[in-house]
């Protein structure tokens, strides 16, 4: 996601009158994390080959008409 995203929410939610201030607006939209994921290099090895071959097919299907 373009890192710019959320501050143009936040600013926007400031300009709109939702929040007093943009810093209230980042309070209440970045209210932390729920559960931190860590990548299992197992995993990844085993699906890598599999989403590039997703990918190929990807590619093959934008050439049909």
């Amino acid at each position: 996601m373009n890192p710019l995203i959320p501050k143009a929410i936040w600013g926007a939610n400031y300009g709109a009158g939702i929040y007093p201030d943009v810093g209230k607006s980042q309070d209440v939209m970045g209210q932390g994390f729920l559960k931190e994921y860590i990548p299992d290099g197992k995993n990844h090895r085993l699906y890598f080959p599999l989403y590039k071959k997703y990918l190929g097919m990807g590619e093959f299907l934008e050439t049909i008409k």
